[in-house]
């Protein structure tokens, strides 16, 4: 049984791995066209068991229709396969209503119809809106006129019930496949939005070499520990750092390993700033640190533990071997100036040490 089920929801959804909404729309057509199948194959017992031959002939007929409308979905013409589904279940209820009786539940397959010409986008909202009121002058005509047929059949009280029970049931399960459809479709919609808008973000505020924060990604949270530091006094210090006689090495060895020397080093910066803060690439070949929640002195301590680091690290690119110093700044924010002045002390710092011999952390204005 499992199998049986499973092979019936591959063939249902086949060509579901394919995005675009005509895959969608097929796969809700099959749905219905099922469900329909269904529908007139059960109706066709009570119909013919009150010797109405001519509705039990059309009834036979609108199998063969959904049929088609299941191979249109296959066969890339899904539009078609919409259309006929539609005529199919507009002659039904239009035929049902007067030659059966209006009161057998036949009237909500055309609302089925509407919501299933909604359901694809590829239709203008004009004929969309077009066919709704085409619906529901059929639905009052059907409603009004049913009284002036003299072609109705009056079934008996158990066949009325069978009658019932089968429009109802298989009406509510049409609605209830076009109702998850929309809102299966709604969530997709919902989750490739959010993707995009994470991924657009990513795109706004990383350095795409670097794959680090970049500028915009590094003041939207400096912002934020400005504010944490006036709401908590959440201590946290910034450490401006340059690469040593970085043009030197893309003058003698080239821009792909100028490159490569950034992207390693940022991958060394990220690792190491892993639990003490943030990095971002500053700009060209300097880099900003915040070191958060902790005191100055141990801001400067893992600083110059980092400058270390970067000193013994090899930096290894097609054959040639580099090792490279790096110079920083570190200022500690707090209340007695802005943000701004945090940055320029730390860059002024960095200065310092640049001009003052380089491989070095700067605390104050004077080297390590």
């Amino acid at each position: 049984m499992t199998r049986l089920y499973e092979k019936i929801k591959e063939y249902i959804l086949r060509d579901m791995e394919k995005e675009g909404e005509s895959n969608d729309l097929a796969v809700l057509l099959r749905v219905l066209s099922i469900i329909g199948i269904l529908h007139y194959f059960v109706m066709v017992f009570p119909v013919a068991s009150i010797g109405n031959i001519m509705m039990t002939l059309f009834l036979t007929f609108s199998i063969g229709i959904l049929l088609g409308v299941l191979i249109c979905t296959y066969e890339n013409r899904t539009m078609y396969g919409l259309w006929l589904y539609n005529a199919i279940s507009l002659l039904f209820s239009v035929l049902m209503s007067l030659f059966i009786g209006w009161g057998y539940f036949f009237a909500p397959i055309v609302f089925v119809t509407v919501l299933l010409v909604f359901f694809s986008i590829k239709l203008s909202i004009r004929k969309k809106i077009l066919y709704t009121v085409f619906c529901a002058v059929l639905v009052l005509l059907l409603a009004i006129g049913y009284n002036f047929m003299p072609l109705q059949t009056t079934p008996g009280l158990l066949i009325r019930i069978v009658l019932l029970a089968i429009n109802i049931s298989l009406s509510f399960f049409s609605l209830t496949a076009i109702a998850y459809a929309f809102c299966y479709k709604y969530t997709k919609s919902e989750e490739k939005i959010i993707q995009y808008n994470k991924r657009l973000e990513q795109l706004v505020n990383t350095d795409t070499l670097t794959t680090l924060w970049n500028r915009r990604a590094m003041n939207e949270h400096l912002a934020t520990l400005v504010n944490n530091y006036n709401k908590y006094q959440t201590d946290f210090s910034l450490a401006i750092l340059d690469i040593d006689f970085f043009k030197k090495v893309n003058d003698e060895y080239g821009h792909g390993m100028g490159d490569f020397v950034l992207k390693s080093l940022s991958y060394l910066l990220k690792t190491f700033m892993d639990g003490k803060g943030h990095v971002a690439r500053w700009g060209g070949e300097e880099f900003l640190l915040t070191f958060e929640d902790m005191d100055y002195d141990q801001a400067i301590g893992f600083m110059e533990e980092l400058r270390v680091r970067i000193e013994d690290q090899d930096f290894t690119f097609k054959d040639v071997n580099l090792h490279l110093t790096i110079t920083a700044g570190i200022e500690e924010y707090h209340s007695g100036i802005d943000l701004d002045q945090t940055l320029t002390k730390a860059d002024e710092k960095l200065y310092t040490g640049k001009t003052s011999g380089r491989n070095q952390v700067v605390s104050s204005y004077y080297s390590m």
